[in-house]
């Protein structure tokens, strides 16, 4: 596996983790 692609896998999971926290942030709050 190309390792640039890996990484592009990486930032998208972290993305989407970041953003779905944020939403629960704001549904709790």
């Amino acid at each position: 596996m190309d390792h640039k692609y890996q990484y592009v896998l990486l930032e998208e999971c972290y993305i989407t983790v970041r953003d779905w926290g944020l939403g629960m942030e704001i549904f709790i709050s």
